[in-house]
């Protein structure tokens, strides 16, 4: 994913914080639109609820009980539906999307830590390291120094979750 736009404005500071914010939002806008590509044929509440995570995926108070209630699902069992479909539960399939996106703006940009965090939907920067370290296996700081010494070149393994 290509998310150089603006950021020669950005290294001169020529934002405010507020625009800074606008770009990450910008770019998340964009990050967006890559999960929305082609999926294989799913069961209509699962790909309801995979549209409705898409749709706010870096909103703060998603999760599996807000799904359920915004969307109007009454289904006990859509929760394993979703794990057997998709290959994870709600949650983990949420974290893993968030830190893609985290990656993504670590490697590209020179947004601190603290904005990445709130603006992909978590209350704080520790929760978010937290998961970060758990999905990558290292902190966004080590990612990003890591990721400018070998010129983006990824050496660690796509998130998955840890078991």
């Amino acid at each position: 994913m290509n998310m150089n736009f603006g950021y020669a404005l950005l290294r001169r500071n020529r934002f405010s914080i507020e625009g800074k914010k606008r770009l990450v939002q910008t770019e998340l806008a964009i990050f967006k639109e890559t999960l929305k590509l082609s999926q294989p044929e799913l069961p209509y509440q699962v790909e309801s609820i995979l549209a409705f995570i898409q749709e706010h995926l870096f909103e703060n108070w998603l999760n599996f009980k807000e799904i359920k209630r915004r969307t109007g699902i009454r289904n006990n069992n859509i929760s394993s539906h979703f794990k057997f479909y998709i290959g994870l539960g709600t949650r983990e399939y949420i974290e893993c999307q968030r830190i893609e996106a985290a990656k993504a703006l670590l490697q590209d940009g020179d947004f601190n830590v603290f904005l990445i965090s709130i603006s992909i939907g978590y209350a704080d920067s520790s929760s978010f390291c937290r998961a970060f370290r758990r999905r990558v296996g290292c902190s966004p700081g080590v990612y990003r120094e890591e990721m400018s010494r070998t010129d983006g070149k990824n050496n660690y393994e796509e998130v998955l979750p840890r078991r």
